[in-house]
């Protein structure tokens, strides 16, 4: 209690600073001291640590230089990341980020604070999207250089349907790491940078997140341009390997193709454990939210429950009837796609997983 109070006190005080900087009465103040405090005050705001999971935390370096290249599904996602790498090296690494630099510039009362200002002063670097300069990637550079980290996310690639990736406004590449692994690697001797893998996975029916490191990787020493983008498209296959599979993903998506099937018949409850369960342990080199291996058919239920509040199925004698026109409709991205349709967002989160997809398909209809 007296440590959360603290936090609360100091990132007040700073503010209160930061207040008296866009008032014109000083200098805007230094915040990098107290992302220790900022990420003990996020933990009463998002509910950490019961709303935060790490998995595979022996995969995150403990020390710089090193690059974390996330997923991007909510706001928030950046709070997330930085507190799972604190997490997994016990706050001995605290990353810096790469931003937009007009990500908070978007109403009138975020432009009267100044919010991009702001989160920089917390570490956060910005580029100008679309037109990225020089003297932007320049920090990052310096950053690496002196045995620091930061985290980055694809540009463009915030999901709104629930796919892994989902490129907008053109943009076909994931762009990445490997600019910044070369141009560091090159000027440093002897020394090999780590671009390091994580992805969040949201569980709606725990509201949980998972956020789960995956191995480094590290771009060969005088890599050319090819076989950078070589690195950049396997550092995002990497990254949607570690998608963790729950019951409300096997669940949606097993429903979502019997709809698409127009099989219309109820699920049993028993039947629908039954089928997660095959599929399951179809692909156990996949990451599994713990509750799969102990209470199964407890994850069905709620999952199916979860659902049902959304008026996508109906339970009804332990089984679920699935109402077809709602599932596979197609709800615009921009106007809450996941709370019109969240089985097809659930299902969506599986689509990149082939080996996944194959057992659902198999075991779906019968």
């Amino acid at each position: 209690m007296l440590h959360d109070l603290r936090c609360w006190l100091v990132v007040g005080w700073r503010l209160t600073l930061y207040a008296a900087y866009r008032l014109g009465l000083r200098e805007p103040p230094n915040m990098l001291d107290i992302r220790h405090e900022a990420a003990g005050m996020f933990s009463n705001i998002l509910h950490w640590p019961a709303s935060l999971r790490v998995v595979n935390p022996k995969n995150c370096p403990r020390n710089g230089p090193a690059i974390f290249v996330s997923n991007h599904l909510f706001f928030f996602d950046p709070t997330y990341a930085f507190r799972a790498i604190t997490l997994a090296t016990e706050e001995e690494l605290e990353p810096y980020f790469m931003m937009r630099n007009d990500f908070f510039n978007q109403s009138a009362i975020l432009r009267v604070i100044d919010v991009d200002i702001l989160v920089s002063c917390l570490g956060a670097y910005g580029i100008t999207r679309g037109d990225v300069k020089l003297s932007q990637l320049k920090p990052f550079l310096k950053l690496l250089k002196a045995d620091e980290s930061f985290i980055m996310f694809p540009g463009r690639t915030r999901s709104k349907s629930g796919l892994f990736m989902e490129y907008r406004d053109e943009i076909e590449d994931p762009g990445g790491a490997s600019f910044f692994l070369n141009a560091t690697q090159r000027g440093k001797d002897n020394v090999r940078v780590p671009a390091v893998p994580m992805a969040r996975t949201y569980n709606p029916v725990h509201d949980q997140s998972a956020m789960a490191f995956g191995e480094p990787l590290y771009l060969p020493p005088g890599a050319k341009r090819e076989e950078q983008r070589e690195f950049d498209l396997e550092l995002m296959d990497r990254m949607g390997d570690l998608v963790e599979l729950n019951a409300a993903q096997l669940l949606a998506a097993i429903l979502y193709l019997r709809c698409l099937h127009s099989v219309s018949t109820p699920l049993s409850i028993e039947s629908a454990t039954q089928k997660v369960r095959a599929i399951l342990d179809a692909v156990p080199h996949r990451l599994q939210h713990p509750n799969l291996a102990s209470d199964l058919i407890g994850e069905v239920t709620l999952s199916a429950k979860y659902l049902e509040t959304s008026g996508q199925v109906r339970i009804e004698g332990g089984a679920i009837t699935p109402d077809s026109d709602s599932i596979l409709s197609n709800p615009d991205l921009e106007n809450g796609f996941r709370k019109a349709n969240p089985t097809k967002y659930l299902a969506n989160q599986l689509i990149h997983l082939m080996d996944v997809v194959q057992e659902l398909e198999k075991h779906a209809l019968h």
